[in-house]
């Protein structure tokens, strides 16, 4: 189960398709960020949210999954 804060880091990055961009619009920096979405995908069993090898940063299926949970999460509050 996820927080709200590691929900938030996931819908910022895939907003802004940059780790450095998202982790300014949400006051912590770079390698913060990068290690808590390194968190994430552990607790996934190693399952990447991110295709980190395209510009701008997207979203794998699996990130797609947590986004949509993200959003549905956002919708209820």
């Amino acid at each position: 189960m996820f927080s709200k804060r590691e929900y938030e880091y996931v819908m910022e990055i895939a907003k802004e398709g940059s780790f450095s961009k998202a982790a300014q619009k949400l006051y912590i920096s770079q390698p913060a960020l990068s290690g808590a979405i390194k968190k994430i995908e552990k607790e996934l069993y190693g399952i990447s949210l991110f295709d980190r090898n395209v510009n701008p940063v997207a979203l794998t299926p699996a990130g797609s999954i947590i986004w949509k949970n993200a959003e549905d999460i956002r919708a209820q509050q």
